[in-house]
């Protein structure tokens, strides 16, 4: 009662004294039970309200933490990947070292065995130059020598088979297919002299080459009576 009498007292003083604006004010009449069950409920939505906070609070503290870890176990993962990867470079980094070692050596050597035989051949092909100048010089001996021994008795004691088909010969010699070699052939061309009675001469399908060509195309200007000089399937090039 002393709770009630003392807030209608409270009220009917607000009621008595006058508005600032001149306009009354409303006095609400509220029991003190009513303002305790109020509070009351108020208290507990409070609670309940902090629970529920308190609840989600959890709910995204766990799921932080498992976010947290997740992101850890993923670092972790890349860190090892990348470790990993990193460790295959390096390997990969040492093999390519070594393969282009060994590539440079083996490059050394081929250069080097190369080098060694070309110094090899030359020094074959110089003696072979040589060889080729005194059988060059040899041969040219033996061509002096030769034109001082007379042309019948040279064909004689090289080619007895040809010294004795020209004896026998009158107007007409036929040679072909004797096996006539240059050397064989430039003594027949110089068998060739003003009196000789050889008109026609048939040296086909033999060895000739371009330097018994030559004397023997030098025959048909020499004044003997040799005109028709028959030369196919032999050696002579372009020059003969």
């Amino acid at each position: 009662r002393a709770s009630w009498r003392a807030h209608r007292e409270v009220h009917h003083t607000a009621q008595d004294t006058p508005h600032a604006m001149g306009e009354p004010i409303v006095i609400h009449y509220v029991s003190y039970d009513n303002l305790r069950r109020q509070i009351a409920q108020l208290e507990r939505q409070l609670k309940e309200t902090q629970a529920e906070l308190l609840r989600v609070i959890d709910e995204h503290t766990a799921e932080t933490e498992q976010l947290r870890a997740s992101f850890a176990r993923q670092l972790q993962d890349h860190v090892k990947a990348n470790e990993a990867t990193q460790a295959e470079l390096a390997s990969a980094r040492e093999k390519n070292a070594v393969a282009i070692s060994k590539l440079q050596s083996e490059q050394t050597e081929l250069l080097q065995a190369a080098q060694a035989e070309l110094a090899e051949e030359r020094q074959k092909l110089a003696k072979a130059n040589e060889d080729l100048s005194v059988e060059q010089q040899d041969a040219a001996m033996l061509r002096g020598y030769l034109k001082c021994v007379p042309a019948l008795i040279l064909l004689e004691a090289t080619r007895p088979d040809l010294a004795e088909a020209w004896k026998n010969a009158g107007s007409s010699l036929n040679l072909n297919g004797k096996n006539v070699d240059d050397a064989a052939g430039m003594t027949l061309a110089r068998m060739f002299t003003p009196d000789t009675q050889l008109e026609k001469l048939l040296l086909q399908n033999n060895q000739l080459g371009n330097e018994a060509g030559k004397a023997l195309a030098d025959a048909l200007k020499s004044g003997s009576k040799l005109t028709d000089l028959y030369l196919k399937d032999n050696q002579l090039g372009d020059e003969a």
